[in-house]
């Protein structure tokens, strides 16, 4: 994934662009959605063994779930801390039951944020369910953008916070592009195609548009400021 944003020019923060930690959000949040999801919701109080995790729970006589503690990841103490390795050593296996192979799942990801409105929802670290409605969340002061990623570690952050209108709007390109790819190329082959870096004629014509787009919208601006 990263070296796929990083060909594609996508990967640079001081840039405008989404960082690494905000393609791990991606990531993070489509393995959560896939059926059979293949990494937990850690948020519930209570959460159901699936996969490796629960058979060698069951083989061991304990109990098919497992309790949570309900606190912030960024104020946990020592023994919180140690609560979670115990935990994760637990949850090992917890996603075997999904079979599909890493080329399947990079396709499905282009799949599903080709189809992702950006434009009012969130992606979420923290709720199970459908994607949350970007009025719901409440950010911290001048967080909003065109791009909402909540941080794994805290709810009110985004981690997109500095991915503006332009860059957002190339962000989705690409993972339209690779969506697109996927279906007319096929798995076997898409992964270089899907990679390859732009052309210098493709990157001058990309920062052209984006020149065009950053200069509409200031200009929608000043309209409505006057």
């Amino acid at each position: 994934m990263k070296a796929w944003a990083k060909a594609r020019g996508i990967n640079s923060a001081p840039q405008g662009t989404l960082n690494s930690f905000g393609y791990s959000v991606l990531v993070l949040h489509f393995l959560q959605r896939v059926e059979p999801p293949i990494l937990p919701v850690l948020t519930s109080p209570l959460l159901q063994l699936r996969g490796r995790a629960r058979q060698r729970a069951l083989a061991a006589g304990l109990p098919a779930e497992l309790s949570l503690p309900g606190h912030s990841l960024r104020s946990m103490s020592g023994v919180q801390f140690e609560y979670h390795l115990h935990a994760a050593r637990i949850l090992e296996g917890w996603g075997s039951d999904n079979p599909a192979s890493v080329a399947e799942l990079f396709a499905s990801f282009f799949e599903y944020y080709a189809a992702f409105d950006f434009e009012q929802r969130v992606v979420p670290a923290f709720a199970p369910g459908e994607p949350l409605i970007k009025d719901e969340v409440e950010f911290y002061t001048n967080q909003g953008s065109a791009l909402c990623l909540q941080d794994p570690l805290d709810p009110h952050d985004n981690v997109s916070r500095n991915v503006g209108t332009s860059a957002a709007e190339r962000i989705r390109g690409e993972l339209s592009r690779a969506h697109r790819l996927v279906c007319e190329v096929g798995l076997k082959s898409v992964l270089t195609e899907i990679c390859q870096a732009p052309s210098k004629n493709q990157r001058r014509g990309q920062r052209k548009e984006e020149r065009l787009r950053q200069k509409a919208l200031e200009e929608e601006q000043n309209a409505a400021q006057s």
